[in-house]
């Protein structure tokens, strides 16, 4: 008896976590979706981190520069 409950339980859990996963997937291709109508990608978000820490290097380079040639 404990064991049909168990496996009751089982098949239970199993159909709550399939119901969860098509959920998630349905989510997450809205959310997809919703990215390409504002132009929002993943190469661009990289593209603007990038240029972001080239511009950053920039700037600490000419301070360390600047510092520099003020110890001189």
């Amino acid at each position: 008896m404990l064991n049909a409950a168990r496996n009751r339980l089982r098949v239970k859990a199993c159909y709550g976590m399939m119901v969860t996963t098509i959920l998630a997937c349905l989510a997450m291709v809205i959310l997809g979706k919703q990215a390409v109508g504002r132009h929002d990608s993943l190469i661009g978000q990289n593209m603007e981190k990038k240029a972001k820490w080239r511009r950053d290097f920039l700037l600490e380079q000419e301070a360390a520069a600047a510092t520099a040639g003020k110890a001189q």
